[in-house]
């Protein structure tokens, strides 16, 4: 061979070698950047988050507390979600009230009455986040299985009193409410994985009395999260649809998690998006926004594994659908 042919040669696959590397890294600066709805980032995790953000190509993202029970052992504050929007304005949005209106309602569910105390409580609470300048309440549960030792579970109708007071606050600041609600069509056992203590033996359904929390105040935007994602195997797309199509102020954040019931998830075994669910995508474009409900580590804000999920879902949405749910649909509804 001669040396040029033999340059040519070495270059050729140099570069054949670049573009196969290139191609499994994806092309950065071609990526769609999101807006990641619904995340766990303090203060202390914020460093290694937006390292995380970066990496991954979230543009930004809206932390917020867990939503806590009643007597729950791991202490959580929100001044730490707090502390990272205040600390990066540009990069992190406050959703608060998990850590505190949420307790509340469990309490007065667990107690059978809500007093005139606590519902001045509540208010009083939800009006002092307005005014620290949270962009919506969140994550505030009305059914949330423990999946784990130590993880709560909290069962309360999703019309009670305090979630309506709650909805109407809402409303009146036109900030959303981000929602956690297993969904229980009919009144069931828990499943036989998470069966057992603190779960109850039966699951009380909720779909109604969450049509009933829609229907109370239509100025409310109500974010069910974590649509593609669930334990009861109720959240189907046909749910979805129905409730979407009933409930004009309803929307839903999108989770992408490897555990949950398969006949839930959004993507097959293979990865790809299910066919209902991108039927209801086209049916909904606006309807949707991005969640990935990671946890970020609070020394490292380590993070992603949910994120590799959304980015596999963006990279198969039609380009229209994957520029509404990664920017256009949070901008709108969050006012960024």
């Amino acid at each position: 061979m001669k040396p040029s042919t033999c340059l040519t040669f070495i270059i050729a696959a140099a570069l054949g070698t670049l573009m196969a590397a290139h191609a499994v890294a994806g092309d950065v600066s071609q990526r769609l950047d999101f807006i990641d709805a619904h995340a766990h980032a303090t203060l202390k995790s914020a460093s290694g988050t937006l390292a995380s953000m970066k990496r991954m190509g979230i543009e930004r993202t809206i932390v917020m507390p867990p939503p806590v029970a009643p007597g729950q052992k791991i202490r959580i504050s929100e001044d730490g979600y707090r502390g990272a929007a205040r600390k990066y304005p540009d990069k992190f949005v406050f959703f608060g009230g998990g850590a505190s209106l949420n307790t509340m309602v469990h309490q007065a569910a667990k107690a059978g009455k809500t007093s005139n105390a606590l519902r001045k409580k509540f208010e009083k609470t939800a009006k002092t986040l307005l005014r620290d300048g949270i962009k919506g309440f969140g994550e505030i549960a009305a059914e949330h299985l423990s999946l784990r030792k130590g993880h709560p579970y909290m069962g309360t109708p999703p019309d009670h009193p305090l979630f309506l007071l709650l909805s109407d606050i809402a409303g009146k600041a036109g900030v959303p409410i981000d929602f956690h609600m297993e969904a229980i069509s009919r009144d069931m056992p828990p499943p036989a994985d998470v069966a057992g203590r603190p779960n109850p033996d039966i699951l009380v359904a909720n779909i109604a009395a969450f049509e009933r929390l829609l229907a109370h105040n239509r100025q409310t935007t109500i974010i069910w999260a974590h649509a593609g994602w669930g334990n009861t195997g109720e959240r189907t797309a046909q749910l979805c649809g129905r409730l979407l199509a009933a409930h004009p102020n309803l929307f839903m954040s999108i989770k992408i998690e490897r555990k949950g019931r398969p006949k839930t998830k959004l993507l097959d075994g293979s990865g790809a998006i299910k066919a209902d669910w991108l039927e209801l995508f086209r049916r909904f474009p606006e309807r949707f926004v991005l969640g990935s409900d990671e946890k970020y580590d609070k020394k490292h804000g380590k993070g992603g594994k949910n994120t590799r999920g959304i980015r596999k879902l963006l990279d198969q949405l039609p380009p229209y659908l994957a520029r509404r749910f990664a920017q256009d649909n949070p901008k709108r509804l969050f006012g960024l």
